[in-house]
């Protein structure tokens, strides 16, 4: 099999430690039936700097998602960090059944996204992954959920209520920061920690319930909670 080799051209910008791959790029690999995703990674780990523009077509993406979250599985190295741009014309995505893990940064400031189906096996949502999702209103996580990573939620500014499940011990630094839209959280038994600035300025909230697992509350978690 002959090795693939990501290069420099009309739809991919390589710069010093960054790269950029654009749909037509992804369309062409998953369309391939020789495509290792293996070589794919390991070309990808060279850079520290990866955004991948994801394709048009609501059943190519599912497609990448598919190929992508199997290694994920397979590996027990840590995925490259990847920064999903989605199409203007895709507004909602249904991740496929066998993604476990969100990856840090994964949708970050995906704007026109404005629904998200998280899969129900999903345990980890990382870092900033959708922070800046500012069409996102509503999203549903999983029972499975055990981490949240720090900012992960951070200026959905269209987010209005969010129900945490009871298998998350904490809510992370500035988890929820800037959610000015948000006005009804459920927190569930079995959380301990609260971090720094996890509601901040979420300026709509009516309501949330803390519950008597509740440990530890970081400074300035509801600050600017005018409601």
């Amino acid at each position: 099999m002959k090795r693939m080799k990501l290069t420099k051209s009309s739809n991919n910008e390589i710069n010093n430690n960054k790269i950029g791959i654009q749909s037509k790029t992804i369309e062409m690999l998953i369309s391939t039936k020789s495509f290792n995703i293996k070589q794919f990674v390991e070309q990808l780990n060279n850079f520290s700097n990866i955004n991948i523009e994801l394709p048009t077509s609501s059943t190519k993406i599912n497609e990448f998602f598919e190929i992508y979250s199997k290694y994920q599985t397979q590996q027990n190295q840590p995925f490259p960090l990847i920064k999903f741009e989605l199409p203007i014309s895709i507004t909602k995505i249904k991740l496929p059944i066998s993604v476990r893990k969100i990856d840090d940064h994964s949708f970050e400031n995906c704007s026109t996204l404005s629904e998200i189906i998280i899969p129900s096996l999903v345990t980890t949502i990382g870092k900033y992954s959708f922070s800046g999702c500012s069409s996102i209103t509503n999203i549903e996580l999983p029972k499975t959920l055990k981490s949240i990573g720090e900012g992960c939620f951070s200026k959905c500014s269209s987010l209005n209520k969010i129900n945490i499940p009871e298998n998350i011990m904490r809510i992370e630094d500035f988890t929820f920061s800037k959610c000015n839209k948000l006005e009804e959280i459920n927190i569930e038994s079995g959380i301990e920690y609260i971090g720094n600035n996890s509601f901040e300025e979420c300026s709509s909230m009516k309501y949330i319930y803390l519950p008597l697992t509740l440990k530890s509350l970081g400074d300035f978690s509801f600050h600017k909670c005018s409601q």
